[in-house]
């Protein structure tokens, strides 16, 4: 059946918008006017397009297209209207008159697509048109609402790049939508293309990284005439020129990323432009605080920042997004690709990410203080999802390659390892720090900070597995002198404790603590707490390794009496599993368990990695004495994926004292090789949140009976 309109056959397929498709057709029955928004490229126009078709058999004259993206000026809206729609008139009469009569009587669907540089004009010709043809309905896409009089918006959210949680694909024919698009066009592109295990992991990378932006997608498949998906992903930071179509009949603004982006961009206002290029500097999601600490200067003062925050907005520039109660904005990647690579091209572009620096630097600050106390949970929260911005910061400020890279720079990553170096060692991120420690280092002479760095280093290699470096580091760290005052020096022979630690030395290791705490007894307990705790910790940890495990019980239970008086969940957890250890090695098996599983309940919402680790072995240990040899085995196997993945393998030969292949040799040979391997598999699979529960999951009675203790 024909109908009327002018609507272009569908030659693309439609690729997972169902549900955004069901939710256009039942609001254009009742509504008016429904304007989709959205980004650059997101599918605004074919989503319109596609519903405009599943609609027109209600419209008996008709459905139309209007493309405005040719239409330069306010004044050649109506005559636009007037020719895509017949309706006749002659040269020197009013166009919108000719079009009030042309449908007036009609009943017809109007799709007018890339109305954003006419908005306000299309909202005053709407408003006349739509009040006297009351059987007209509009259909429009636009990067910011038109604000007309009965306008209803309908915001148009990238293409999903995963399945729903525990979900996975049955098959080719079930996949992410995101991805579903990509290798569609990468067939297109390439004849031959397949998907396979290998390329669907980096296909999903590669549409993760571009947002599922659907314009960006079909343009990374594109590329694969010339590269193949591993090299697409590997050229995505330079997105700006890899993305872009080649054929000629492609719209202008459709032709290239940049081209999308530079479209938006001059829709903006002068101070929009700069805001949206000041944004760029942010890795992540970032709240208006932030935003008015790191983006005000010159062009833009104080008491503007929230409007312009607002007009991006509305523009799809900025993403508003709450979550806990807090409001935050972000920039779809490419987005942020785009303002950060204007602003490099700008003066004042070194200022703008030194501030981001300084802001990143009061936050780290801020959250190394208070992160041994009552708000610790948050403080973890916090500093996990500002962890983009930190890295931002470091790359800018130790990096020579850029601007901001100079003495003040390198002082302010300085002072921010040190902030964040106890909060990322107990998140498992002790050899991202070390990187970041030695990068540092190799621009430092200066005696003083070379110490305090090599300190931290030390601590850092500790952790991460690296005992050698640990070693050295400590060495060149004492050979440069005992440290400026009592603080400096007690932090000296606590690194130096880790890095004997790491390496078996229990003695050397409680000389060095012990030496730390008769230095902190000497200041004020505020400031000393923290390191007490840890120092109470370590020399217990020595102790049940020199086979003395009620020494290790009483320094176990001071660490927790200094936790518990600060409100401190995460070394007391950790404190919890060495008295755990110790009770176990007494053959107070029943004790044993209920301590260690109150570590695991301590951060249960939010898991310690290292934490979670240490007492997963423990257990695997003492569920091994007491003749549970499948859960032994399952437990060994989460402890070794743990371990493996949370890049604290230093820390296992100090925290968890007793022998791994004993329980290892004794579970096997109780399962047998086939069993053993099964139930070690079932524990590699669980994740962080999933081994805690499986280790609670019991009930603490089952070892009371358990005669054997150690491990």
């Amino acid at each position: 059946m024909a109908h009327a309109g002018n609507l272009p056959p569908d030659v693309n397929e439609f690729v997972g918008r169902r549900s955004d498709l069901d939710g256009i057709t039942t609001r254009l029955a009742e509504a008016r006017l429904l304007t989709l928004t959205g980004s650059a490229g997101v599918g605004k126009s074919r989503l319109a397009l596609r519903a405009a078709a599943e609609r027109r058999q209600f419209c008996p004259d008709g459905a139309w297209l209007v493309s405005l993206d040719a239409v330069a000026h306010p004044r050649s809206l109506a005559s636009s209207l007037c020719q895509v729609l017949r309706a006749r008139y002659w040269s020197w009469a009013n166009p919108l008159e000719a079009l009030l009569d042309h449908v007036r009587d009609r009943n017809l669907l109007l799709v007018l697509d890339n109305c954003e540089h006419l908005a306000e004009a299309c909202a005053e010709l709407l408003g006349t048109v739509m009040s006297r043809a009351r059987g007209l309905r509009v259909l429009a896409t636009s990067r910011e609402p038109l604000q007309a009089t009965g306008e209803q918006i309908l915001p148009v959210e990238p293409l999903p790049i995963y399945l729903p949680k525990g979900r996975t694909p049955a098959g080719p024919d079930e996949l992410a939508p995101a991805v579903d698009l990509f290798i569609r066009h990468a067939q297109r592109a390439t004849r031959g293309f397949e998907l396979n295990a290998t390329n669907l992991p980096v296909i999903e990378r590669i549409c993760q990284r571009l947002d599922g932006i659907p314009l960006a997608v079909e343009q990374a498949a594109y590329r694969l005439r010339e590269l193949t998906v591993d090299q697409v992903l590997d050229h995505l930071p330079d997105r700006l020129t890899l993305l872009r179509f080649d054929e000629p009949a492609t719209p202008t603004y459709h032709r290239s990323l940049r081209e999308s982006l530079d479209w938006s961009f001059r829709l903006c206002s002068e101070a929009e432009q700069i805001l949206w290029m000041r944004c760029g500097v942010f890795a992540g999601p970032f709240t208006l605080d932030a935003a008015e600490q790191v983006c005000v200067g010159g062009e833009i003062g104080a008491d503007a920042i929230m409007d312009l925050i607002g007009g991006l907005v509305s523009k799809s520039v900025l993403v508003r997004e709450e979550r806990d109660g807090q409001l935050r904005f972000r920039m779809l990647e490419s987005v942020r690709c785009y303002g950060a690579a204007r602003l490099d091209e700008r003066a004042d572009q070194a200022g703008v990410r030194f501030r981001h620096a300084e802001w990143c630097l009061k936050l780290a600050e801020r959250g190394g203080r208070e992160w041994f106390g009552p708000a610790q949970l948050d403080w973890i929260r916090r500093l996990r999802e500002e962890l983009p911005e930190f890295r931002a910061a470091l790359r800018h400020c130790i990096r020579p390659s850029t601007s901001v890279q100079n003495a003040a720079g390198l002082f302010v990553a300085c002072r921010m390892l040190g902030s964040l170096a106890t909060p990322w060692i107990h998140d498992g991120r002790a050899a991202e720090l070390q990187q970041w420690l030695v990068e540092v280092l190799s621009q430092i002479e200066d005696p003083p900070a070379r110490q305090r760095l090599l300190a931290l280093t030390v601590l850092a290699a500790a952790s991460a597995g690296d005992p050698e470096t640990a070693l050295e580091l400590s060495a060149e760290m004492r050979e440069i002198g005992d440290g400026a005052d009592e603080f400096s020096r007690a932090h000296l022979a606590f690194c130096a404790a880790g890095a004997e630690m790491c390496n078996g030395r229990w003695q050397p290791t409680i000389d060095h603590l012990t030496e730390c705490a008769r230095l902190l007894q000497q200041l004020p307990l505020a400031l000393t707490t923290p390191m007490l705790a840890h120092v109470h910790l370590g020399i217990g940890t020595c102790l049940l390794h020199l086979g003395d495990p009620v020494g290790a019980e009483h320094h176990a239970r001071l660490s927790i009496q200094r936790c518990r008086e600060n409100q401190d969940r995460t070394i007391q957890a950790c404190s919890l599993s060495l008295l755990g250890q110790s009770l176990f090695q007494q053959a107070k098996m029943a004790e044993a368990v209920t301590h260690l599983h109150d570590a695991l309940r301590l951060r249960r919402a939010l898991p310690d990695p290292l934490t979670t680790v240490m007492v997963v072995e423990v257990l695997a240990g003492v569920a091994s004495a007491g003749g549970e040899h499948k859960l032994a085995a399952v437990l060994l196997g989460a402890s070794h994926y743990l371990w493996d993945e949370r890049a604290g393998t230093g820390l296992r030969v100090g925290l968890v004292a007793g022998g791994r292949q004993q329980v290892v040799d004794r579970t096997k040979a109780a399962l047998g090789e086939t069993s053993y391997a099964l139930a070690v598999e079932e524990g590699r699979r669980l994740s962080l949140s999933e081994a805690i529960d499986y280790c609670l999951r019991g009930d603490n009675r089952r070892y009371e009976t358990s005669p054997v203790a150690g491990g």
